[in-house]
């Protein structure tokens, strides 16, 4: 196979745009866009013709970096959601999120367990890692973390 060289990051737009589709990203895409030019950059490095074309590769380089973010979006979320109360249609403001987090440390009157839980929570420590680092049975690490919901989204609710 003839050693083929990459066309230009401005013809490959189209395929940008349409992995970014697939993967239901949010519109607008210019972050989006920049980032895959610096996965372009890498599979220009990294490239080898003997193994597939180049837009097949960076194709599935950006399904790859892509699914990771949403990935991690998720997680991030997931360890956050034990501030919010559950209800339907309830989303939070990233741009209050600092006064939520001081809401959530100063204001909800967590206990220094509780307070350390959420704050190991936050940082993604699973509920067995938080057991074994505070020397609470895991049982008790649940039970602290209904405790942090309740008195969060008390807290929540009372400021609405």
């Amino acid at each position: 196979m003839m050693n083929q060289l990459p066309c230009p990051f401005e013809d490959y737009h189209a395929l940008v745009h349409h992995v970014l589709h697939q993967l239901g990203m949010p519109l607008p895409y210019e972050d989006y866009i920049q980032d895959a030019y610096f996965v372009y950059e890498q599979c220009i490095q990294r490239y080898d013709a003997s193994l597939s074309k180049f837009s097949t590769y960076f194709t599935w380089q950006l399904h790859y970096h892509f699914r990771t973010i949403i990935h991690k979006e998720q997680q991030y979320w997931n360890r956050i959601s034990i501030m919010y109360p559950k209800e339907k249609g309830f989303f939070p403001d990233p741009t209050s999120e600092f006064n939520q987090f001081y809401d959530v440390f100063y204001c909800s009157q967590l206990n220094s367990l509780e307070s350390e839980i959420l704050h190991l929570t936050l940082q993604g420590y699973t509920v067995e890692e938080i057991s074994a680092d505070r020397s609470v049975s895991v049982s008790t690490v649940k039970r602290y973390r209904k405790k942090i919901k309740h008195k969060v989204g008390r807290n929540f609710k009372s400021a609405e």
